[in-house]
């Protein structure tokens, strides 16, 4: 489980090369709450796996990018 709260996120992810702000990529059980999002150069705060129990609520953007949630993700599997 991830849990992010009451947490301020301010001019960060110009370098990342993804567009996303937290990775939340494969984690299971993902809870975004009560954030303050500003000045984040990134196309999405988070994507967040829905089927997998990820939320958020209640969080401020500011000039930042938007939350996505999607059903499905793909996934490398790695042996």
């Amino acid at each position: 489980m991830l849990s992010v709260t009451h947490s301020n996120f301010t001019n960060s992810g110009a370098t990342t090369n993804s567009g996303i702000l937290i990775n939340t990529k494969g984690i299971i059980n993902v809870q975004l709450n009560n954030n303050t999002f500003t000045n984040n150069p990134v196309a999405h705060v988070a994507v967040l796996w829905g089927e997998k129990n990820n939320h958020e609520t209640n969080n401020t953007l500011f000039n930042s990018g938007t939350f996505k949630v999607e059903d499905q993700q793909k996934l490398k599997i790695l042996y």
